[in-house]
């Protein structure tokens, strides 16, 4: 989630997030690509930032293997609330937002999510079937403002995927993931581009998304 540099005339503003997906899970045995859409409203005051909004996402699952299940493209979409905040040390150039929280709610409807459901307690198959799901994570931020209409930026962070895998051998249930990754971002005016990328063991994959945020 952006937020105003503390040298920034205006120190709340709206934005708005458009976002590319994509997910390798960790056996290589299928990926998801999706959209998302987030609009937020951020705040800067001394030393701390935080952010709040909502977000929609809409995409898909496909198969890369020739396995029996047979999950191929199925569709999934839904909604979430997020929310940031951080603490932050500054100079006549950076802000250091030395720790912060990142925390998101999604719920999931489509056919992907029936798919799990309908197969989860068959042997050797692990499924999750929560529509709802939460995640939180800490992060460590810099953002440099060269000029009035030019800044740009890294995040380094970590974020916990709660929830439980279904399966028939209790010994393999597993409760959430944790993956970590970065984030760098270049902004221009109004608007910031951003490419992350996260990894993450257990049940789940590497995943890259790319984004372009407009500030109202």
């Amino acid at each position: 989630m952006l937020k105003p540099h503390s040298k920034d005339s205006v120190k709340t503003k709206v934005y708005a997030s458009a976002v590319f997906l994509e997910h390798d899970d960790l056996f290589n045995r299928g990926s998801s690509s999706a959209g998302l859409l987030n609009i937020y409203r951020s705040h800067t005051i001394p030393h701390f930032n935080f952010s709040y909004g909502v977000l929609g996402f809409a995409g898909r699952y496909k198969e890369q293997t020739d396995i029996p299940l047979q999950f191929n493209h199925k569709s999934f979409n839904g909604f979430g609330f997020n929310g940031s905040t951080s603490y932050y040390t500054s100079t006549r150039k950076a802000d250091w937002r030395l720790i912060g929280v990142d925390l998101v709610y999604t719920h999931e409807s489509g056919n992907y999510l029936n798919y799990r459901r309908s197969i989860a307690g068959n042997v050797d198959v692990a499924s999750s079937t929560q529509a709802g799901m939460f995640s939180y994570g800490i992060f460590s931020e810099v953002l440099i403002r060269q000029t009035t209409n030019f800044n740009f930026g890294f995040k380094l962070f970590v974020n916990k995927m709660t929830g439980r895998l279904v399966e028939k051998d209790d010994i393999r249930n597993t409760y959430g993931t944790t993956s970590s990754g970065g984030t760098v971002l270049f902004g221009y005016k109004m608007f910031t581009g951003y490419i992350s990328s996260a990894a993450s063991g257990d049940y789940s994959g590497g995943s890259v998304q790319v984004g372009l945020g407009y500030r109202f």
